[in-house]
């Protein structure tokens, strides 16, 4: 029951992110082509046929991926994706201009690589706050497993410093105060 539950959750969300990368797909792809509202209205409706029949191929090609395939049904699969575009190439040059086609395709490249991109940085996120509550290292730095210092052996540690003889006066690092009623300050003689 419990994992069923969990099941439904993780279709639940998975939906959800696809409904929003799909929203963003769509804001990003519109401002990309500088669709107006007229020819968005015709424009998406084609574009979404266009996505399910490329996805319906996608599907078939990752169901067939585990059995052995020879070239000639990879080729197959390739050719059939290949007449889909060929196919809604010619429908949305009725919609949208040839510069604007270009750029549809450009688009979807440059959009697919951010959301991979965006993926596997948050893949990296996750992966590090795993490996940092589950690493051998404490949030301040120290390891889990390291021995905390016995205070029997710091006075050891302390002797083995070398010390500075008490007679030996300390030198000042820091530059002397130039007195303030001086004719001639310092910077202005290093601006010189």
């Amino acid at each position: 029951m419990i994992a069923l539950l969990m099941m439904m959750m993780s279709v639940t969300v998975f939906c959800q992110q696809g409904r929003k990368i799909e929203s963003l797909k769509i804001g990003f792809l519109t401002n990309k082509l500088n669709l107006d509202a007229r020819t968005a209205e015709k424009f998406w409706p084609v574009y979404h046929q266009y996505e399910d029949e490329l996805l319906a191929v996608v599907r078939e090609r990752r169901m067939n991926q585990n059995e052995t395939r020879n070239a000639e049904e990879i080729l197959d699969q390739e050719q059939k994706a290949l007449d889909i575009k060929r196919k809604y190439t010619a429908m949305f040059a009725r919609i949208i201009t040839p510069d604007q086609l270009n750029q549809l395709y450009a688009a979807e490249k440059e959009f697919r690589q951010m959301i991979i991109n965006r993926s596997q940085k948050r893949e990296f996120r996750q992966q590090s706050a795993q490996e940092m509550n589950g690493a051998p290292y404490r949030n301040n730095g120290q390891r889990k497993d390291a021995r905390p210092l016995r205070m029997d052996n710091q006075p050891q540690r302390m002797e083995a410093r070398p010390q500075m003889p008490p007679s030996q006066p300390v030198r000042q690092t820091r530059p002397q105060p130039v007195p303030a009623n001086a004719t001639e300050s310092k910077r202005d003689r290093m601006r010189r």
